[in-house]
């Protein structure tokens, strides 16, 4: 009698133990695996700037990285496991990597990654009082203004 009360009790504490493993790792986030949506949006219109770059940068490295921006203004970006990170303009093209095609409108220097990934990030727009957005969790607000086909393109240092 006594066995089948020890199997029972063996039981209830690995299905404790196994619960209890599986509840911290489902709610624990990491960074490691995730990843933010960057929308790029016309700092006057609100309109998403289509088929530009986000140029990130990281603090901890020289290592730069390129978000390319598809037809709705956005595109994802890996934050292999960083904390923080910075955001410029994207390059015109690769054979340009200096030039740029639009203006920077945003009053931030470095975005943390647990803010953007808890409740979203946007910034004031510095170009127009006007013109704001909502976020979700998960995403950043890019605000820029286009150059216009006869303005120079902007050079950034290298």
């Amino acid at each position: 009698m006594n066995t089948p009360l020890r199997l029972i009790s063996s039981a209830i504490r690995l299905f404790g133990v196994v619960s209890f493993a599986a509840l911290l790792f489902g709610c624990v986030p990491t960074l490691t695996a995730q990843s933010i949506t960057v929308r790029v949006l016309n700092a006057r219109s609100g309109r998403p700037l289509a088929r530009q770059s986000v140029m990130i940068s990281w603090p901890d490295t020289a290592e730069k990285t390129v978000v390319n921006l598809g037809p709705d203004g956005t595109g994802k970006l890996d934050l292999g496991g960083r904390s923080q990170f910075g955001m410029l303009p994207g390059p015109k093209s690769l054979k340009e990597p200096n030039s740029v095609t639009y203006i920077d409108c945003n009053d931030f220097s470095m975005v943390h990654s647990h803010d953007v990934l808890s409740r979203g990030l946007v910034t004031a727009n510095r170009c127009s009082t006007k013109i704001s957005a909502e976020v979700k969790p998960g995403e950043v607000v890019f605000w820029g203004v286009p150059l216009h086909w006869w303005e120079q393109d902007s050079v950034r240092e290298p």
